[in-house]
């Protein structure tokens, strides 16, 4: 489903009057909308300065070149959003095109899926399908490595859910070494991370600066 939108369109109800259950309106204003046919929609708001009432929030489901004055809706749409029930609009009363607040919801960033080993991830993740709202924190540390070459990030605000990963990046040049974060220490809140030098040992007591990147849900 696509949620049409168009600018500056609006008019008003020739309906003389509209029922609260009627699922067409008239209006010569609806010449200036695009054609709409399942499964998309367009929404607009009946008596959006709320003389009479509660705006009325209404999904038009079809519109036709062939009839451009008269639209298919569903009625007394995004209630729990502050929208009313289908209700009457006297004939005259003003329709306007406008980004509800569902729709807005709905065009925001969709969510992401993880997979490991070519599975969708359940379990601690909000979703059983995988579905997950992503996120991502970053920065930069100067740490110093303990005696086995272990170092702590501690991300500013705690993943709710899951991390899934943690990238660590030296910020310059200090000699041959890489910096990784251990799978089996992320934490929602840390993850314990280790140096190993060009030769094979871990590298022990050393301040170093790094840059991470935290992705998780």
């Amino acid at each position: 489903m696509a949620r049409l939108r168009r600018n500056f369109t609006s008019g008003a109800i020739t309906d003389n009057p509209l029922t609260a259950g009627a699922t067409t309106i008239n209006s010569t204003g609806f010449a200036s909308l695009p054609v709409v046919a399942s499964p998309d929609i367009i929404a607009i708001v009946l008596d959006p300065l709320g003389t009479a009432g509660i705006p009325e929030v209404a999904y038009v489901t079809a519109h036709a070149a062939g009839t451009p004055n008269v639209v298919t809706v569903l009625r007394g749409q995004e209630q729990a959003l502050g929208g009313s029930a289908g209700r009457i609009h006297a004939q005259g009363i003003p329709w306007v095109v406008a980004e509800t607040a569902q729709l807005i919801a709905d065009a925001a960033v969709p969510n992401l899926k993880w997979f490991a080993n070519g599975a969708a991830m359940a379990g601690s993740i909000p979703s059983a399908d995988g579905d997950i709202p992503f996120k991502m924190q970053g920065g930069t540390l100067v740490a110093t490595t303990d005696a086995n070459g272990y170092f702590t990030i501690t991300y500013p605000v705690a993943f709710p859910n899951c991390v899934f990963n943690v990238l660590v990046t030296p910020q310059y040049n200090v000699g041959a070494f890489f910096a990784y974060a251990l799978d089996t220490a992320l934490t929602l809140s840390s993850c314990q991370c280790r140096v190993w030098q060009a030769n094979g040992t871990a590298w022990a007591t050393a301040t170093l600066r790094f840059s991470w990147l935290a992705f998780g849900a």
